[in-house]
């Protein structure tokens, strides 16, 4: 490849660039830095019988990341069905926490 045609390419990806950034700061459909905007605060409580705050991230893959609460819902009906005994499960955004049995997880509170 010739340099000509080589600086021609690099401008072109830059053009390319420009215009897939400026269309995703317009579009929400397209991935960008606003999706960030729209991850949410996670606030919970989670806790054995005896007391010990347990972490919802020790369940899960290194490389993942809650973004949601039915994620989180998700992942707390995961820890109540492995887990021995009831857990205490509050949402700290204006729910009421209650006790999940093993068999009978599914958390209800509003996150």
């Amino acid at each position: 490849m010739t340099p000509a045609r080589l600086r021609s390419v690099c401008r072109a990806l830059l053009v390319l660039n420009l215009a897939y950034c400026t269309a995703a700061l317009f579009l929400d459909e397209l991935p960008g830095w606003k999706m960030f905007e729209s991850v949410e605060l996670l606030d919970y409580v989670l806790e054995d019988v005896d007391g010990h705050v347990l972490d919802v991230h020790d369940a899960l893959p290194a490389s993942a990341h809650l973004t949601d609460a039915a994620q989180l819902r998700r992942v707390v009906t995961f820890i109540c069905e492995h887990h021995e005994g009831p857990l205490w499960f509050e949402g700290t955004r204006g729910g009421h926490g209650e006790w999940l049995q093993s068999g009978a997880c599914r958390p209800h509170v509003p996150l």
